[in-house]
């Protein structure tokens, strides 16, 4: 294939992606977000409550005492404990909002539903590039409405959150791939060190 027929070929992708497959993206991911806005208000002594509760006792310690990213407060184990089980950066993002006038319980579900929504942005951006508008919208779909995210899409946990920094990473290094500019490289590079860093157990199994 010639050069400038595959230019012409990625030329109309884009176009029907920007015309296409956002507005019913945009209105997947709406309707997912309106779906979980009531759960924003549900206890943390749900599924994997000892998990969610966690997260949000680091929160609120950030939210008291203020952030410091190299140290992770867990007062359950005592006054001075620091249980840093991960790059805590979820929490500190969370306390933001914690300050801002949020309870603690929602600021936690709030931001697990921003980065559960960045997930689903970021996911139609992939399967889109390399498999069309039909497989993006399907792919954005069952992310939303499947028991798995409909459970876990406003919780109070980083999950998500490492899963967004991590397709990040892919969309970065894919991006280099095609255009060579070194920024994407260095965005894709930053990406997947704190998708490490926030999830730590992630980094074995990408590595192998």
């Amino acid at each position: 294939m010639s050069t400038t027929t595959s230019t012409s070929m990625r030329s109309r992708v884009r176009g029907a992606f920007a015309t296409r497959t956002w507005p019913h993206a945009a209105l997947v991911i709406a309707v997912g977000t309106l779906v979980r806005i009531p759960q924003l208000s549900n206890s943390l002594m749900d599924s994997n409550y000892f998990r969610q509760t966690q997260t949000a006792m680091v929160i609120r310690e950030y939210a008291r005492h203020g952030i410091n990213l190299l140290d992770t407060p867990l007062p359950v184990f005592g006054p001075d404990a620091n249980v840093p089980m991960e790059f805590p950066l979820f929490q500190a993002l969370a306390s933001l909002l914690a300050k801002a006038g949020m309870s603690v319980d929602v600021s936690a579900r709030t931001m697990g539903l921003i980065t559960f929504q960045a997930t689903a942005a970021l996911l139609v951006l992939l399967v889109a590039r390399w498999h069309g508008r039909v497989a993006a919208v399907s792919a954005v779909v069952l992310l939303e409405f499947l028991p798995y995210g409909l459970q876990w899409g406003a919780s109070s946990m980083i999950d998500f959150f490492s899963v967004a920094l991590a397709l990040a990473m892919i969309l970065a290094v894919d991006l280099w791939f095609e255009k060579g500019t070194k920024w994407w490289l260095a965005l894709g590079g930053a990406a997947a060190v704190l998708a490490f860093l926030v999830k730590s157990t992630t980094a074995p199994v990408w590595c192998i």
